[in-house]
């Protein structure tokens, strides 16, 4: 196996033009990064080496589908992290160590306190709580929506089996890999027969 380093960013995209043409505008929304999404298709460029158009679409295909993993998987987390502050209020709220001057906007002014703050975990521990607690409370909370992004990840993790197998038959296929196929195994069959014709020879001299 190849050791496939990361392509610098100043480093230019070694791709056909015509392929580059075809392919288009990289699919990537605003917050997303052009620059790493070309990378990421160079890196697997040089992993499968595509030497046809077929090929080379099967790459950007495989490309896409762990592409749309990762932001799926990113949009799962982001969905829990910002559920942690309206939870956290939640459970305070409903808390036995609940208190008058606890106030809502104590979490919900900061989206990302829940679990980074010193001062939110002590304000959470007042209450007989913990940010792990928040944590799974807004998971189990928001549980039908993170199974939707699962199964999202789930059918985009099918398509990429596929494609793997797809990009391997293709290969398979492609007249220049069975001629070294045949050539290989012709070659296993010359090297077999001929310690035996050598045997033979020897037999026959005495």
């Amino acid at each position: 196996m190849r050791n496939v380093e990361p392509p610098s960013r100043g480093e230019s995209i070694v791709i056909p033009d015509y392929i580059q043409d075809v392919l288009g505008h990289a699919p990537v929304i605003s917050t997303e990064d052009v620059s790493l999404y070309r990378d990421f298709l160079t890196l697997f460029a040089v992993e499968f080496d595509p030497q046809t158009p077929s090929e080379w679409f099967l790459v950007n295909d495989l490309v896409n589908a762990n592409w749309e993993i990762l932001r799926y998987r990113r949009a799962k987390t982001t969905l829990i992290r910002l559920a942690c502050p309206d939870r956290a209020s939640e459970l305070i709220e409903n808390s036995v160590f609940h208190r008058d001057g606890f106030s809502h906007g104590q979490f919900r002014s900061q989206p990302t306190a829940v679990g980074r703050s010193q001062v939110a975990e002590k304000r959470l521990a007042e209450y007989g709580l913990t940010a792990e607690d928040v944590v799974d409370s807004a998971m189990i909370e928001n549980l039908d929506k993170v199974e939707r992004y699962d199964t999202m990840i789930e059918r985009l993790e099918d398509r990429r089996e596929k494609l793997f197998r797809e990009f391997h038959a293709h290969r398979s296929l492609n007249p220049q890999t069975a001629k070294q196929k045949a050539n290989a195994i012709v070659d296993q069959f010359a090297e077999s027969v001929e310690p035996e014709e050598s045997s033979r020879s020897s037999s026959l001299a005495t």
